[in-house]
């Protein structure tokens, strides 16, 4: 009894974190038309439990699918983001913007923002654990960190 109580708890638990949904955007306000958007949600009874990726980038849109090992590294990463707004002072001349926003079962949990990220930002405290989940969402989508323009 006890045995299959404890099979349901897991399963159910498991659905619930498998059931986030994350939206990535980037853009700069200098370049019209530079707007990255992925979003990267699971499907729906989905016996391999793949993720759908959609990418749009410079009006154009692209579908794909990755793993749900992938998506859960990804999650972790953005979840070990410690300030929910960054910003670069160092940089006055780059407009750029990214976010990223993690949705449990469409409703808006947790935001994160970040204004005027560069090569620097890996290196630094503040910065560093936004620009690894950017990095990460960025390489899954089969960009490059180039792509985010101001980088």
């Amino acid at each position: 009894m006890y045995y299959r109580l404890l099979v349901i708890i897991i399963f159910l638990c498991g659905e619930l974190l498998f059931s986030q949904k994350i939206v990535f955007e980037h853009s700069n306000e200098i370049v019209i038309g530079s707007i990255i958007n992925i979003t990267l949600e699971p499907i729906a009874k989905n016996k391999k439990r793949k993720v759908r990726m959609n990418i749009k980038k410079d009006g154009e849109e692209c579908n794909a699918r990755i793993s749900k090992e992938k998506f859960m590294v990804i999650l972790d990463a953005i979840q070990m983001i410690k300030s929910d707004t960054i910003s670069v002072l160092e940089n006055y001349i780059d407009t750029s913007s990214s976010s990223i926003v993690i949705y449990q079962t469409n409703q808006k949990e947790k935001s994160y923002y970040a204004n005027g990220l560069n090569k620097a930002s890996q290196y630094n405290s503040n910065q560093k654990d936004f620009w690894y989940a950017t990095k990460l969402i960025i390489r899954i989508a089969k960009l490059r960190m180039e792509d985010l323009i101001g980088y």
